[in-house]
């Protein structure tokens, strides 16, 4: 079963192009969303306030706008989230890539991961997808996204490997400078010659 490692810098575009990707038929697991799932679990929720401090809860539940604040301003801080959470998310990444070849074994398998070159995963991925867009564009989709100044987007995007040095692990880079349907249409054949790459098959028509 083929897997495709997808990623890209915040406000890239790479949450439309895995979106795309749904509906083209592949199994797409998301890394934000086990993220959100795992730090819901108690014992990493108690972790992550005794290396941050009762700050990092709110009401029971872990203040995700303060965290993301606190680790965006402070290497040293994100690197210490990452130790306590990236972990169990690659447990969790291997647990579903199993579940979803048992229930389809010519499924392909999108690895949806921001953070994909960083923590090596990119490494256990057939094929990987860059997704790359203007610095500008990303800094207006992140305000509009998540409610954010200029400058905390700003902050945000510096603290993350840059797009060339995330293009030296990617074997596809997609620039996503133009419309919706562009995209689409480029995604598309992409998606064409992966599959008669890795699967001696051709895509049906969504």
């Amino acid at each position: 079963m083929p897997v495709l490692g997808l990623t890209g810098g915040s406000g890239s575009g790479k949450s439309t192009v895995a979106a795309r990707l749904r509906e083209l038929g592949a199994h797409v697991i998301d890394a934000d969303r086990i993220s959100r799932e795992i730090v819901k679990n108690d014992a990493v929720k108690a972790r992550i306030a005794r290396r941050f401090g009762d700050r990092a809860l709110a009401d029971g539940e872990l203040d995700r706008s303060w965290l993301a604040h606190t680790i965006y301003a402070d290497p040293s801080a994100r690197k210490a989230l990452n130790a306590i959470v990236h972990p169990e998310v690659k447990r969790r990444f291997r647990e579903e890539t199993a579940k979803a070849h048992r229930e389809d074994p010519s499924a392909v398998v999108v690895w949806d991961v921001p953070l994909l070159v960083e923590t090596s995963m990119h490494r256990h991925a057939d094929q990987v997808w860059l997704v790359v867009s203007p610095y500008d564009e990303r800094i207006h989709r992140l305000m509009q996204r998540d409610g954010i100044s200029g400058e905390e987007a700003k902050l945000r995007i510096a603290a993350q490997l840059s797009d060339r040095e995330r293009a030296r692990a990617a074997d596809v880079i997609i620039r996503n400078a133009g419309t919706l349907e562009a995209l689409n249409r480029f995604v598309d054949a992409l998606y064409d010659d992966f599959l008669r790459m890795y699967t001696n098959e051709e895509r049906k028509e969504p």
